[in-house]
């Protein structure tokens, strides 16, 4: 039946649902006191403490600033993200005190429990990889990138740019804080895999297998200053794309959730857009407008007539040759 199996998949009668994306853009001003949601899933929570501020004004950023050691300020994942999962984030403008002590930003990091803001010893227990761009007074550059990993005894792993080693002597190349940064996670049945980019060009991609990499449960993502007993900084988060976690299931072709657009006028029509999840065609109309988080969206549309009865016909002539 694997030939049967593959034409109802072609025909769209039953293929496997893609995980759908949603990206917070932050163009909408939003209250940030802590534990406030954020995005239209409400996929991200804010996460404060001491004086840490996050401040979304609706001008296309997400502003974190931690002025002193002791602050915490934080974005992170609502809901546990799926088994396997893509997660990108994009920030410019990083900044930290310079001077004695190590101070710096998370640009992206995976852990093992709903993330809050806590000590370093806290953060040592419960992360799995990290992106980091901090100071550290032992190093020549004051930008300096570190890309992680932590085994299950807690290892510190970093990446060198061709290969892991152990402890964070490794890769630290200079960035320029004005500069504006991707930094990708995405977790397959196998390895993590992760990417820091710039102006769409690659700075550096580093893979490490699961069974590498500490066991976990759940994991949720974690962007900022969490740490309240280490760590300082500020910059700017422009864009956090991650799997949706307000039901649906089916993405568009570049697996990401598409929102609806204004009927054309006078008609009531979606013309030339994806279904919604109650599975209407592109041309057919709606009944409702969408929810504010209406993200079942992006779904297959139904396989027309035809293609089921060419399907039928191709099933009847297997079992007559057989």
């Amino acid at each position: 039946m694997k030939n049967t199996a593959l034409i109802v998949c072609v025909l769209g009668v039953a293929c496997p649902a893609a995980a759908a994306q949603v990206t917070e853009n932050f163009t909408s001003a939003a209250s940030t006191s802590n534990g406030a949601t954020l995005g239209q899933c409400s996929q991200l929570t804010v996460g404060l403490a001491g004086s840490g501020t996050l401040t979304v004004s609706g001008n296309g950023t997400a502003a974190i600033s931690t002025p002193a050691v002791g602050d915490a300020a934080i974005l992170y994942s609502s809901q546990p993200l799926p088994a396997t999962y893509k997660v990108s984030v994009e920030v410019q403008n990083v900044a930290y005190p310079k001077g004695s002590v190590e101070n710096g930003v998370t640009v992206l990091a995976i852990t093992n429990n709903l993330p809050s803001p806590g000590t370093e010893v806290d953060w040592s227990t419960h992360r799995l990889v990290a992106v980091e761009i901090d100071s550290k007074p032992d190093f020549v550059n004051d930008s300096s990138a570190f890309v992680n990993y932590w085994d299950s005894a807690n290892t510190l792993y970093t990446w060198d740019g061709s290969q892991w080693g152990a402890g964070d002597n490794g890769w630290n190349p200079y960035f320029p804080p004005q500069t504006s940064y991707e930094v990708t996670v995405e977790k397959t049945a196998t390895d993590y895999v992760i990417t820091v980019s710039s102006g769409g060009a690659s700075v550096t991609s580093a893979t490490v297998p699961v069974s590498n990499v500490a066991p976990a449960s759940s994991e949720y993502l974690v962007v900022g200053d969490r740490i309240t007993d280490f760590f300082a900084g500020s910059m700017n988060v422009v864009r956090v794309t991650m799997p949706a976690s307000c039901g649906g299931s089916d993405a568009g072709p570049d697996g990401s959730v598409p929102e609806f657009p204004t009927p054309e006028a006078g008609t009531g029509y979606y013309d030339g857009w994806p279904t919604g999840g109650d599975g209407y065609l592109p041309s057919k109309p709606r009944p409702t407008e969408p929810s504010a988080c209406d993200c079942n969206v992006g779904a297959r549309p139904r396989a027309p007539l035809g293609a089921l009865l060419l399907l039928a016909f191709l099933l009847l002539a297997r079992r007559r040759a057989a």
